[in-house]
């Protein structure tokens, strides 16, 4: 929810920039952009897509084993 009022910031909350691994930029419709990051610790990272209404169905759960 607090990404509907982080328009100026790509809908990344301020409030939220410490949890988060990796992000791509703001993307229109046919766009596409790469990310590269590492994550050395093993568990379950939820990642969505904070575009206002997105979520609903563009989200899913990254695991490192």
């Amino acid at each position: 929810m607090k990404a509907n009022d982080a328009k100026a910031t790509d809908y990344i909350p301020e409030s939220e920039k410490a949890s988060i691994v990796a992000h791509t930029k703001l993307l229109g419709g046919g766009e596409e952009d790469t990310i590269e990051f590492t994550i050395d610790k093993k568990g379950s990272y939820p990642f969505i897509c904070s575009f206002p209404g997105h979520v609903a169905m563009m989200k899913g759960v990254l695991i490192v084993e």
